[in-house]
């Protein structure tokens, strides 16, 4: 898959995880994030440190500025 793309299936689940108010990510969540990520941005899976969010969220506002992007189209 090129890199800055979402394809169909994640996607989707994109769409259930910004449904979904939350305060803290769940385990499933973390994984999904980073291996979006690592696909997305073309990198080796990876899980940053869950001792600091910061990372993570950064993650997450990638991933969003991608679908964001794509649905624009």
């Amino acid at each position: 898959m090129p890199k800055g793309y979402l394809d169909d299936y994640q996607v989707a689940k994109w769409q259930e995880f910004l449904e979904v108010e939350r305060t803290k990510l769940f385990k499933d969540e973390y994984k999904m994030i980073c291996g979006i990520h690592a696909d997305v941005f073309a990198h080796p899976y990876h899980e940053p440190c869950t001792c600091s969010p910061k990372r993570i969220k950064e993650w997450i506002a990638q991933i969003n500025k991608v679908y964001e992007n794509r649905n624009s189209n």
